[in-house]
């Protein structure tokens, strides 16, 4: 779920019978902020949060698992803890998925390890292209941030 299109129209999809080859739903809230015209730094914002919450609620009703990604940093804690009281399964970074019970220990920690992790992956295996690049920067950034290394 990266769009409100699909956010809008994701019972529709649910209702269609190929739906049953559906095994979770994924919000990733750095496209969905984006889509909304709002800005990066709005990825834990209420208009965000109540997304999440009615997705989740549809993807209990379902029966389906619903996880969640997309600037993942440790002030994204209390946001998934409100998104958790009614349903989560997974978080995931780009490289790195957690069980959903992540947030009940050391989340910080966790998190930062799995932003070191693909740091370090972009930097041994990934392509040397812009975007990655830029990747590259914005973990050190947040890292260091962190004191984290």
């Amino acid at each position: 779920i990266e769009t409100m299109t699909a956010y809008n129209n994701l019972i529709s999809i649910l209702d269609l019978e190929e739906a049953k080859y559906i095994k979770g739903l994924v919000l990733g809230r750095d496209d969905l902020t984006k889509s909304l015209g709002l800005n990066i730094k709005d990825v834990n914002s209420d208009v965000i949060l109540d997304i999440a919450i009615k997705s989740a609620r549809i993807a209990k009703d379902y029966n389906k698992e619903f996880v969640i990604g997309g600037k993942i940093l440790p002030p994204a804690l209390n946001f998934l803890k409100q998104v958790a009281n009614v349903y989560l399964s997974k978080i995931e970074t780009r490289r790195v998925v957690f069980g959903a019970d992540i947030i009940n220990k050391n989340f910080e920690s966790a998190i930062l390890s799995s932003i070191l992790f693909e740091k370090t992956w972009l930097e041994m295996y990934g392509l040397k292209n812009k975007q990655n690049l830029n990747r590259i920067e914005h973990f050190k950034t947040v890292l260091e941030h962190y004191n984290f290394n």
